[in-house]
């Protein structure tokens, strides 16, 4: 059956080339399309349809010499066509019973005869334009949609497709698409971090009971990976957290975090300012100065190791800068006091804060200049950032340095109009009086100023208070509410001072009323304070008493 059909095919198609084909004339009178002899086709030479039916395009009309060149080629297109399936038929002439060992020329076979029949066709719809009287670009174009199928076997499958894909291709897509989506709502949730962030930093001012909800938030450990020596007696500890990529607490600068270590068989725990800026996720550093007689400070000059862990809580302290406040900010430091005022200038400079910021800087000679290298490399890359700096017991100043005290003439010198501008001053207790004492001749307001003192860790007297020796039914109590406990609460004792007597942790630092970490709030009843230096007006009206400070002589109540 198979060897019937193809000698019919190859009939038909014969006959179908032995008939005479009309085209038109001038005289629009059909004629006859003469036979291509042998000698017409010698005379053609090799079929380039290339070369003329792309020109068609660029033709008005089409001429007689044009017209006669077209059919020509045509004709050729279909003789050729069908030389190259009557090529194939002896092939495809195979009995059924006899394809043994003979699938892959069969198969080759019926291809060129798709292809003998393709070229037929590509001839056959060029005449038929021409016939029908077509502009050449019709007929150009004609012989434009043939060519683009010219040579190709018809491809049938029975693969579903969905809007014109394979599943493969469909499937593919799907996993794309949801990678794309994957990375965009990564962005997008990457941007909402950072604009939480640049909100918390621009926030002017906070609402005391937020920032009292924001204190100590975090507890964990963190592992340190860094020790950088400053000067001689000062260096820097960088931390990680050990269980996270990033550090996972907020801070502002200014903020402290505690830090709690076994020195000598005894839990120790010492506060310390943060000297990082909040904009650098990864780290945490502390600038630690090494006092001779500070138990914390001399273990962590001579004894941690990097790779050593510390249990820490964080953040805690509300003297912070966070760039809103004032149109510029002046910075007065001494000493290690420059740690906070270290963590503002690098947040300021990351954030491209683009205000002036003075920072004026006191400190014994040239070796004590802590962060000296990185403040002058700082100076150089940000027109914002103004440098005075003096060293108090150097005879001879260092080129852009000063020598001797700070006064007030070398303040308004260094800060034009320096009595409307914002102050944020750190450094020891006697420091701190210096500078107000100055700032005050200047005519700058005490509510432009804000100060953080420290008095080192030269240990104030720490009074130990033995509970059971005291009379309970004569004197009046301390409740601390969130530890559940009472005590008695003699006239000359602190808050703090009974708190660590009873159990109750209550943080501390210096013991002296000026840094603020002892800070509670006042549930019930009056206190009175010889020093309250580290609260300001907002505190004290919210009912935050300093537990250093903090006496009373009836019952009170605490929050801790």
């Amino acid at each position: 059956m198979r060897t019937i059909a193809v000698l019919i095919f190859s009939l038909v198609i014969n006959a179908v080339m032995a008939q005479p084909f009309p085209f038109r004339s001038d005289d629009n009178k059909a004629r006859e399309i003469p036979p291509i002899s042998a000698d017409m086709r010698a005379r053609m030479g090799p079929y380039t349809p290339r070369a003329f039916y792309p020109s068609l395009i660029n033709l008005p009309t089409l001429s007689e010499k044009d017209e006669r060149t077209a059919i020509d080629l045509a004709s050729q297109r279909m003789q050729q066509g069908l030389d190259l399936v009557n090529s194939q038929l002896d092939i495809l002439h195979t009995d059924v019973d006899d394809y043994q060992g003979r699938l892959y020329v069969l198969e080759n076979a019926a291809n060129d005869v798709r292809a003998g029949v393709a070229r037929y066709q590509s001839g056959l719809a060029t005449l038929q334009a021409i016939e029908a009287n077509k502009t050449p670009q019709d007929i150009a174009l004609s012989w434009f949609k043939n060519e683009m199928s010219l040579d190709r076997p018809v491809v049938t499958s029975s693969a579903f497709f969905i809007g014109g894909m394979t599943p493969f291709h469909f499937v593919l897509c799907l996993i794309m698409s949801a990678l794309i989506a994957l990375a965009i709502a990564f962005y997008y949730l990457r941007r909402k971090h950072a604009t939480k962030l640049i909100e918390a930093l621009d926030q002017q001012t906070l609402d005391l009971d937020q920032h009292v909800q924001l204190e100590g938030t975090w507890a964990g450990s963190l592992e340190l990976i860094g020790i950088y020596d400053e000067t001689p007696v000062v260096k820097t500890f960088r931390f990680i957290d050990p269980a996270s990529s990033y550090i996972r607490f907020a801070y502002l600068p200014g903020q402290f975090l505690h830090l709690t270590a076994v020195i000598d068989g005894k839990q120790v725990q010492r506060a310390y300012t943060l000297a990082s800026a909040p904009t650098r996720h990864g780290y945490i550093e502390l600038t630690i100065k090494r006092e001779e007689n500070g138990l914390f400070s001399r273990f962590m000059h001579e004894q941690v190791r990097c790779g050593d862990q510390f249990q820490s809580s964080a953040p805690f302290g509300r003297k912070t800068f966070t760039g809103t406040q004032n149109d510029g900010i002046v910075l007065i430091g001494g000493g290690v006091g420059i740690t906070p005022l270290m963590s503002i200038i690098r947040m300021l400079t990351d954030i491209a804060w683009n205000k002036d910021i003075y920072l004026i800087y006191s400190c014994k000679n040239s070796e004590d200049f802590i962060f000296r290298q990185e403040l002058e490399y700082l100076r150089e890359r940000n027109p914002y950032l103004h440098l005075t700096v003096s060293f108090t017991r150097q005879s001879t100043a260092l080129e852009g340095y000063l020598s001797g005290r700070i006064n007030s003439e070398i303040l308004k010198k260094a800060v034009p109009d320096i009595k409307h501008q914002f102050i944020h001053m750190c450094g020891s207790i006697g420091f701190i009086e210096t500078f107000r004492q100055l700032l005050k001749e200047l005519e700058v307001k005490d509510g432009h100023i804000q100060y953080e003192a420290f008095g080192g860790e030269a240990p104030v007297e720490r009074r130990v208070i033995d509970i059971h020796r005291l009379d309970a039914k004569a004197l009046p109590t301390v409740t601390f509410a969130k530890s559940g406990k009472t005590a008695p609460l003699p006239k000359d004792s602190t808050v703090l001072e009974v708190a660590e007597a009873v159990g109750v942790n209550l943080l501390n630092a210096c013991r002296s009323g000026y840094c603020g970490t002892c800070a509670v709030r006042l549930i019930e009843g009056d206190v009175t304070m010889e020093n309250h230096e580290a609260l300001s007006k907002a505190d004290r009206d919210a009912g935050i008493i300093l537990g250093c400070q903090a006496k009373a002589t009836g019952n009170i109540i605490v929050d801790a």
